[in-house]
């Protein structure tokens, strides 16, 4: 067998990963062009920019991650520290 891999079933998983994330790639951009077509009236006005919310989410997602890994960085104890 080529590759690291020794499941004969992992090249499957792959193809199927791939499929997936294409399909969801196409059912994300089908819902933005929808954003285009209706009128908004949102409070303020970013409200109103096409795809806005789902880039606030992708912020706001990676703000979370970010601060996780800060976090992660002030509280992290040595390896030892319990021996």
């Amino acid at each position: 067998m080529t590759g690291p891999d020794k499941n004969p079933e992992s090249h499957l998983r792959s193809a199927r990963a791939n499929r997936l994330f294409a399909a969801l790639v196409v059912i994300c951009f089908v819902l933005l062009l929808g954003d285009f077509f209706y009128h908004k009236e949102g409070l303020v006005e970013a409200e109103n920019i096409p795809g806005f919310y789902g880039w606030y989410a992708l912020l706001a997602g990676l703000v979370l991650i970010f601060a996780a890994r800060l976090v992660r960085y002030l509280f992290q104890r040595r390896e030892d520290y319990y021996d």
